[in-house]
């Protein structure tokens, strides 16, 4: 012991009391000593004293030495007792010693006082460190305990034969149900682990019960409410009590997995698109050739059922470019400008597309009105607007029902105009999705162009599609007004400002066109047919033509007669130098030339045109004669 050891005496000779210490002082046991004589004064120094030992004197005529044991033990539990004495009967030392007296020592044979001291002390400190070894214990045990209980995954401990021995609270906030309801029973037994990994939660059970670590493995589980999480488990074997214990940690990884495939899908749906993008450049090529020479043939003498044959060929084609642009729309979700927009056949193109996509127990209706109004918009993203609106109704009505498109002129005076916050008076194009489905409750209505809000079932949907549409809605200038009755089916109508008059050039692009009168073109084109095609029709039209198959072919025709060619038409993709390149060469020779672009992919790559590449705009493949010659007419005043 590091402080000097504080012996109380309990000895009525005073000479006795100090044999004894001098046999302590000679073996070099540090100490500090009391001695009293009667019971009273013994019980007093037990509490005030508080005595590391106590040597008591069996033969004391005022004292018990059985008493002054007891109240040593219960005053100073930890302080050892050892009796002295000359005359103590062997029966009276077992019963002392059975009492709790540490030793007994003759006073005839002092020189046993300090072994048994020493043993003494050692049992001291022993029972110390042994107490301090339970509060320890009890201290990590507490710790382990709150860190089981409120870990923020789930923790949860079986035996090796898979029966649950405990859970923590997030265990139980996982599977929807108290605690108690699985502790006792087996995990594999009970309706939690979906069939599907009963054997990968088998194996890992086996392995679990040869003290191996597993995981991580991800697991499906069946809430109490019925719905399926996924987690990701690992198990480790411990040791709880002496007892070998498996610990389970569970993480609920279904937000994750829902994020991953929707990566994955979104990485499906972009090399989709960069297919599409390929097939669509490819097919436009060949399609605009068509279109051109259909222009060409009907512009020819020919009867009646030639001319027939003439618009059934350029209806074909035309189906054909529908087919592509919808590809990339839909395919990529590829944006497209605005421009000006007729909503009625924005309607019928849209129609065609869910008649197509769209049960047959959904009955579809279009409502036209009377000649309805353009609007300057975005066609792309209308469309996605309509599709999630629709989107929605179907899901409405999952036994079927009726599915209006309707479409209207509107025009609102300043008591009208104070239906939404952001409608004015003036004339709009209304725009309505209507259904006959189960109806949106009120308390839904309030909350559903929240984003993240959804009230459909996990992995069915995201909650941004509504949020979505209404930003695009209030980008073009409009708003939204929803009407919806519980067993009454729901109504989206989306009001767009109507296009003023004289708006119609500024969206719209090039309307006008005229004949050529000799003015030299450059057209550049890597596709044969193409290029000739639009070369033929080029010099119908009273134009002359340089064609150029390549960048490097069109920069040695543009040295040879950059004075005398007044614009230039080029493909955007094509192989080698390609027309970005091309432009910028072009440009750095001629600043004033005015140039066309051309491409396939043109809403690609329409969308990377910038300033330097100069180019006064992208005409899409494919395109019809007329609209080739309206976009000439428009760059040669720019020439001039």
């Amino acid at each position: 012991m590091s402080n000097p050891l504080r012996i109380l005496l309990l000895e009525d000779q005073a000479e006795d009391a100090e044999l004894a210490l001098r046999e302590l002082r000679r073996d070099g046991i540090d100490h500090t000593s009391l001695r009293v004589a009667t019971q009273a004064d013994f019980l007093a120094q037990l509490r005030q004293f508080r005595p590391d030992l106590v040597l008591a004197d069996h033969g004391l005529q005022a004292c018990d030495c059985l008493a002054a044991l007891q109240a040593a033990r219960e005053a100073c539990p930890d302080a050892p007792f050892i009796l002295l004495s000359g005359t103590m009967q062997e029966g009276v030392a077992i019963e002392a010693l059975r009492r709790g007296a540490t030793d007994y020592v003759p006073k005839h044979r002092l020189e046993a006082l300090v072994p048994a001291v020493r043993r003494a002390l050692r049992e001291i400190e022993e029972r110390r460190e042994r107490r301090r070894a339970e509060a320890e214990l009890r201290a990590s045990e507490e710790r382990w305990r709150m860190f089981f209980e409120y870990a923020p995954d789930a923790y949860y401990l079986h035996d090796l034969d898979g029966t649950l021995v405990d859970a923590n609270k997030a265990a139980s906030e996982l599977v929807g149900g108290p605690r108690g309801e699985f502790t006792g029973k087996n995990v594999l037994k009970v309706d939690l682990i979906h069939a599907q990994d009963h054997p990968k939660a088998v194996a890992m059970l086996q392995r679990s019960a040869q003290g191996e670590p597993t995981g991580p493995e991800e697991l499906t589980i069946r809430r109490s409410d019925g719905s399926l999480r996924t987690v990701e488990v690992r198990t480790y074997p411990v040791q709880v009590q002496g007892r070998v214990l498996v610990l389970g940690i569970a993480r609920d990884v279904t937000a994750r997995k829902q994020m991953e495939t929707q990566l994955m899908r979104a990485q499906r749906l972009e090399s989709i698109g960069r297919l599409a993008s390929g097939i669509a450049h490819d097919l436009n090529n060949v399609l605009t050739p068509l279109m051109m020479g259909v222009q060409l043939l009907r512009e020819s003498r020919c009867n009646e059922s030639e001319r027939a044959l003439i618009e059934t060929l350029e209806s074909c084609v035309k189906r054909g470019a529908a087919i592509v642009q919808q590809v990339l729309l839909f395919a990529r979700g590829s944006e497209g400008t605005r421009g000006l927009v007729q909503p009625k056949e924005l309607l019928r193109e849209f129609a065609g597309i869910l008649q197509e996509t769209f049960p047959r127990t959904i009955d579809l209706k279009i409502d036209i009105g009377d000649d309805p109004w353009p609007v300057c918009a975005d066609a792309t993203k209308l469309q996605q607007v309509l599709m999630n609106f629709s989107v929605n109704a179907r899901d409405a009505m999952p036994e079927g029902g009726t599915l209006t498109l309707r479409v209207e002129n509107v025009t609102l005076d300043k008591a009208a105009a104070t239906l939404d916050p952001r409608a004015r008076p003036g004339r709009y194009v209304m725009v309505a999705v209507e259904d006959t489905g189960a109806g949106i409750p009120p308390e839904v209505q309030v909350k559903m162009f929240d984003s993240f809000f959804t009230t459909k079932p996990v992995g069915k949907g995201t909650g941004l599609g509504l949020p979505i549409a209404l930003g695009i809605i209030e980008s073009h200038g409009g708003f939204l007004l929803v009407d919806s009755k519980v067993g009454e089916g729901a109504a989206f109508r989306m009001y767009l400002p109507a296009m003023a008059s004289g708006r119609d050039a500024a969206c719209h692009g090039p309307t006008s066109s005229r004949r050529g009168r000799g003015e030299l073109l450059l057209v550049v084109d890597d596709e044969l047919s193409v290029r000739e095609l639009v070369r033929a029709n080029l010099e119908a039209s009273g134009y002359n033509v340089l064609a150029a198959a390549g960048g490097q072919e069109a920069l040695t025709l543009f040295r040879e007669r950059h004075a005398h060619i007044q614009a230039a038409i080029v493909d955007l993709l094509m192989p080698g130098m390609n027309g970005r390149t091309l432009i910028r060469e072009l440009l750095a020779l001629e600043p004033r030339l005015p140039v066309l672009a051309i491409s396939g992919s043109a809403q690609e790559e329409g969308d990377r045109m910038d300033g330097p590449v100069g180019a006064r705009g992208v005409l899409p493949k494919p395109f019809s004669a007329p609209k080739l010659l309206e976009w000439v007419a428009a760059l040669l005043p720019a020439a001039r």
